[in-house]
C-alpha cells in the first residue's frame, strides 16, 4: 500500500504537469478550470485502487501464502511417506523370475 509521503508527492507533480500540460495547448488562465480535470480524475483514480484493487492484492498475497505453506507441508509429509532406502531392489535378480522363465527353466533342457 502506498504511503502518505508518496501520495502527497504523485498529487504534486501531477498538478504541476496537468499545469504545465494545459499551458501548452493555451487554455484559460484560471488555476481552477486547469486542476477540475486533474482532480477528478486523480480522485476517481485513488478511490479505485483504495477500494478495489489493493483488497484483491492483498488478498491473492494471502492466498498464494497459504498455498505456499501448503506444498512445503506435502513435500515434507512425501518425504515421510515414500522412502525406498528400506527396500532392496527386485529388478532383474535370479531368484525373482517371472511365470514365463520359470517354465522354461522346468521345460527345458539343461545346457550341455
Amino acid at each position: 500500500m502506498p504511503t502518505v509521503g508518496g501520495l502527497a508527492f504523485s498529487l504534486a507533480s501531477g498538478a504541476a504537469i496537468r499545469l504545465f500540460q494545459t499551458s501548452l495547448s493555451g487554455s484559460p488562465g484560471k488555476l481552477s478550470q486547469k486542476l477540475i480535470g486533474y482532480g477528478s480524475i486523480m480522485t476517481l483514480t485513488g478511490s479505485l485502487y483504495y477500494f478495489v484493487l489493493d483488497p484483491q492484492i492483498e488478498q491473492n498475497r494471502e492466498l498464494l501464502s497459504r498455498r505456499l505453506s501448503a506444498l512445503r507441508e506435502q513435500r515434507e509429509r512425501k518425504s515421510d511417506l515414500v522412502s525406498f532406502e528400506e527396500q532392496e531392489s527386485r529388478l532383474f535378480t535370479a531368484r525373482d523370475k517371472g511365470r514365463f522363465f520359470r517354465l522354461f527353466d522346468k521345460y527345458s533342457q539343461p545346457y550341455k
